[in-house]
């Protein structure tokens, strides 16, 4: 329903309803803080001044707020002119004073660079001590036994009897096998099972000794055993086994079904050892081998993978053990009763 107001003049106008959009100037000393707008909404007249709801103000359209909002943004803007350009002219006359005031000298000498330069006294060259040439004061190589004393304490002394220092060489990156350590972490052993090992309970003797090294392997170490007569006997799997808990506990069960018999060839079972790229091979036997069989695997090892050989026999095994590893950089050792 509209609602008709008779306004001067016995003009009859209808009234509307208008949206004035005016804006909140909110000034906090900053000119770059943008305004929020404010919705008003309410009656007006649109007419003559004196008319109706008009009454002769200019809030139908919100110019004069617009106006005063300007007049002030334009006031606080040049106050912050005049401040900075006061500030720029207190630092100005504080450079100015700062370098026109001489400096007093100080307790450590003159001020001046000058005269400070010339109040140095002068150095005696002659006199200055030469320096040292590299070389006469070099580093210096020290034994396993010197470098035990210097720290305090005994070498470690190996269970056979050797002095090897292996404390610098972490747990996960060695073995020792019959008293012969080897560093890395992929291990083959290639143990003699033929009918010699029999006497004087060899095969016990070797089966055991797997047993301490292997316990003592960690991870990411890597194991593979290979008996051999006249042939190879491996381990079940085709990859060398982790040192993990159920590849130890296969390697027990195992054991158990090795049993002594047959001839004494390493050819195959070695040549099945090499080519998993191990980082070094303990060979063990007892017996003597056929005829160029040291240099059979002397060629078949062309990558040089160290080779400890274990005369389990007391040196009666003959000299194949001994050059087999001398030509691959391995050690050797007679283990007897």
């Amino acid at each position: 329903m509209r609602a008709r107001h008779r306004g001067g003049g016995g003009s009859t106008r209808e009234p509307r309803l208008v949206t004035v959009r005016l804006t909140n100037y909110r000034l906090r000393g900053d000119p770059s803080v943008r305004p929020r707008p404010a919705r008003i909404r309410g009656p007006a007249l649109a007419g003559a001044s004196g008319a109706g709801y008009g009454g002769g103000r200019r809030g139908d359209d919100g110019r004069d707020e617009i106006a005063k909002g300007a007049g002030v943004r334009a006031r606080t803007t040049g106050r912050v002119a005049r401040i900075a350009g006061l500030s720029a002219l207190v630092l100005v006359d504080f450079a100015l004073a700062a370098t026109a005031r001489p400096q007093a000298d100080g307790p450590t000498g003159p001020a001046d660079p000058a005269a400070r330069a010339k109040a140095r006294p002068p150095v005696n060259r002659a006199k200055a001590t030469p320096k040292a040439k590299l070389g006469d004061d070099g580093p210096t190589v020290m034994s396993a036994e010197a470098a035990a004393a210097a720290r305090g304490r005994p070498a470690e002394k190996d269970r056979y009897g050797g002095q090897p220092d292996w404390r610098e060489v972490p747990p996960w990156r060695q073995a020792s096998f019959f008293g012969l350590r080897a560093e890395g972490q992929v291990f083959i052993f290639v143990v003699d099972c033929s009918g010699s090992m029999d006497d004087e309970a060899r095969l016990d003797r070797a089966k055991a000794e797997l047993i301490r090294c292997v316990r003592g392997m960690q991870m990411p170490q890597r194991f593979k055993v290979i008996f051999f007569n006249d042939g190879p006997v491996p381990m079940p799997g085709d990859l060398p086994k982790s040192a993990d808990y159920p590849s130890k506990a296969q390697l027990a069960r195992w054991l158990d079904y090795v049993q002594p018999g047959g001839g004494t060839d390493p050819r195959s079972a070695l040549s099945l050892a090499l080519a998993m790229r191990p980082d070094a091979v303990f060979l063990l036997s007892d017996g003597a081998f056929p005829d160029g069989a040291a240099d059979e695997v002397a060629r078949r090892n062309g990558k040089k993978v160290p080779i400890h050989c274990i005369d389990l026999a007391g040196g009666a095994a003959g000299d194949d053990l001994r050059r087999i590893a001398r030509d691959s950089g391995g050690q050797y050792a007679a283990r007897g009763r």
